[in-house]
């Protein structure tokens, strides 16, 4: 973080594709039925849509009250803990399914800089099959290295 503080965060990346249904889905449609979705199961969200470079998205922001187990700390009383979630639901281009994108943390204090982050990922999706060449490139100029031929 840019105070040096140490901050922890997880993302999960859960792809859904049904076995069967149409080649081409309303993605527009498919996001807006899943952001009306968490509106009703979660009315003091922020919910809405967003238009990603891939397609539109729903978009759910939540704060969670949760309880963890003091077992995993070495204590018999459970833990309080309130974790801040985003999700985003990318309906796919090919065909039926989407996917899941659900972050959350319970640095809340450091959140702006989290969906930063979490913006450049969102924007990166793309359905094109990644040029290993210069992704290759890419990783060894940031290491520092040189690229040589075998």
């Amino acid at each position: 973080m840019s105070d040096d503080q140490l901050s922890q965060g997880t993302l999960c990346v859960m792809v859904e594709r049904p076995e069967t249904g149409p080649d081409f889905q309303d993605r527009r449609g498919s996001a807006k039925r899943t952001a009306v979705q968490w509106r009703e199961q979660h009315p003091d969200a922020e919910v809405g849509m967003v238009m990603l470079p891939y397609g539109m998205a729903a978009l759910c922001i939540r704060d969670l009250e949760l309880e963890i187990p003091g077992a995993l700390f070495g204590q018999e009383e459970s833990v309080p803990a309130t974790m801040r979630q985003v999700q985003l639901s990318v309906p796919l281009k090919a065909g039926p399914g989407s996917v899941l994108f659900v972050f959350m943390t319970e640095d809340r204090e450091h959140w702006n800089e989290y969906l930063e982050v979490l913006s450049g990922i969102m924007k990166s999706i793309s359905d094109e099959e990644p040029r290993v060449e210069s992704a290759v490139k890419a990783a060894v100029q940031d290491a520092g290295g040189t690229e040589q031929r075998a």
